[in-house]
């Protein structure tokens, strides 16, 4: 049975209910799905497309520039985009459609954004929020020391061992994914911020920081 102009609202509603009782999407998410095939509705309508079966690759296209115009954003017409093939990959699983359309319409490519970085000036207002008067700001402060310097992840970060740092040569050697072990290198302000801490909790061995 293929979907009316009068079922598709039915349709779409049965879709929703599955991603949200099934899938168990976020209430924000399902609105988001419900404003995008609500909108992909109306321009089919519009269009005088009867059902979702007959809907060509060319007025999927022409749907896109449509988007495109009122949405210059690519991320949203990304998502406005899998929000249909979502739901035609659900009507084609439960037998309801034979072909989904939109499997060979590429999804626009989104813009990678460059992340954002601190001043010089917030990162020294940062490192020196810690109060080094007690142990757990000594600590604090040779964590976010060491990260500043290194760049090292935090599964590497928890798991060194004061044997792992060459103090003299200014390195340190970490474990990383797949317990593969790296090289490198550690700067003077965070050695000197691990040894005032290191002093303080009088310890030789283990884990630098607990």
């Amino acid at each position: 049975m293929l979907p009316s102009n009068d079922n598709i609202q039915r349709f779409i509603d049965r879709y929703l209910a599955y991603i949200e009782n099934d899938r168990n999407y976020s209430p924000q998410t399902l609105r988001a799905y419900r404003n995008d095939l609500g909108q992909y509705l109306s321009f089919l309508k519009g269009e005088g497309c009867t059902d979702l079966a007959g809907v060509p690759r060319l007025q999927l296209r022409k749907y896109l520039c449509f988007l495109k115009k009122k949405n210059p954003s690519k991320t949203t017409v990304a998502r406005k985009l899998a929000s249909i093939r979502s739901l035609y990959k659900f009507l084609c699983q439960h037998g309801i459609l034979e072909y989904n359309p939109v499997e060979q319409i590429k999804t626009p490519k989104t813009d990678k954004k460059l992340p954002g970085f601190m001043s010089v000036n917030d990162t020294e207002i940062l490192l020196n929020q810690p109060d080094t008067c007690n142990l757990s700001g000594l600590r604090d402060k040779a964590i976010m020391e060491t990260f500043y310097s290194t760049g090292m992840r935090v599964s590497e970060l928890v798991g060194i061992n004061i044997a792992d740092i060459d103090f003299h040569s200014g390195i340190v050697k970490v474990r990383g994914k797949g317990s593969k072990e790296r090289i490198l290198p550690v700067g003077n302000h965070a050695l000197n911020a691990i040894q005032l801490y290191w002093r303080k909790e009088r310890r030789i061995r283990g884990v630098v920081f607990k």
